[in-house]
């Protein structure tokens, strides 16, 4: 069993974010390449030979696609084997910046690797009495980043090392359920919505009543101080439509902050 492609994430590409798509990895002799795709329709083949410079096959129409990638080119080459790879949003300072778990099975059980911006942060590994964080190659463990990244993996929430101080509890997100409606091409379509209050940012996944939930489901996440703005991932094409109409529709449902009591 092999990893499944393509790998979805997003990315800002000269101040505008929008979606990518890792395609396949090309294995080289000296340094691997990785063909993307990005959601304004570019594709080129991305590589970094050593020195730290990530350039593409068409070097300077590629560049600003290049200078995005800094971080996720990295994490790439770590999807080896059957390991799987998802892409989560973190804030870092007030900015967006890509967080991504890499999931392997080991001899003891499951492992999660987690990476934020290109650096190995700490591993989730299976116990037989749940779950333990490892410290990786950046120091102290990030309680607040190790909850957030397991949930996101929809995952139980991992233990405290016993050689860690206590860390304030965080309880698990409770999910708000209820239909929606929204207008679409003069039709009027009826959804189920589930909201998770997620941290940094809360969720929303929506499917479409009476279809193929892996075909007509849409993933959308609030990113800002708006109460009523939701962005959602990048879809293309007559998605991309119906993931706008839906966003407007959540927006006028409720306020997400107000639902959820935050200040």
């Amino acid at each position: 069993m092999t990893h499944a492609f393509p790998v979805h994430f997003s990315l800002f590409v000269n101040g505008k974010r929008q979606g990518a798509y890792l395609e396949t990895i090309l294995d080289g002799a000296a340094y691997n390449v990785f063909s993307i795709r990005f959601a304004d329709g570019y594709q080129d083949c991305f590589f970094d030979k050593g020195d730290g410079h990530i350039r593409g096959i068409n070097e300077i129409k590629s560049k600003p696609y290049a200078s995005a990638l800094k971080h996720d080119l990295y994490v790439f080459d770590h999807l080896v084997g059957d390991a799987s790879l998802e892409n989560f949003p973190y804030e870092v300072d007030g900015r967006f910046a890509n967080g991504w778990i890499l999931k392997k099975q080991a001899a003891a059980g499951w492992v999660y690797r987690i990476y934020l911006k290109g650096q190995h942060k700490f591993d989730i590994v299976e116990k037989e009495k749940g779950w333990t964080a490892v410290s990786g190659d950046a120091g102290p463990i990030d309680t607040k980043l190790a909850n957030y990244a397991f949930s996101w993996a929809n995952a139980a929430v991992p233990e405290r090392r016993e050689d860690e101080e206590p860390a304030e509890a965080i309880q698990a997100p409770k999910p708000i359920e209820f239909p929606i409606e929204f207008l679409f091409e003069g039709q009027t379509i009826a959804a189920y919505a589930v909201l998770m209050d997620t941290r940094p940012w809360p969720q929303c996944s929506v499917a479409l009543i009476g279809t193929d939930p892996t075909v007509n489901s849409f993933q959308f996440f609030k990113v800002d101080n708006q109460e009523q703005v939701f962005s959602w991932l990048p879809y293309t094409g007559k998605k991309e439509k119906m993931a706008k109409a839906i966003a407007a529709a959540l927006g006028e449902r409720f306020a997400v902050d107000r639902v959820f009591g935050r200040n």
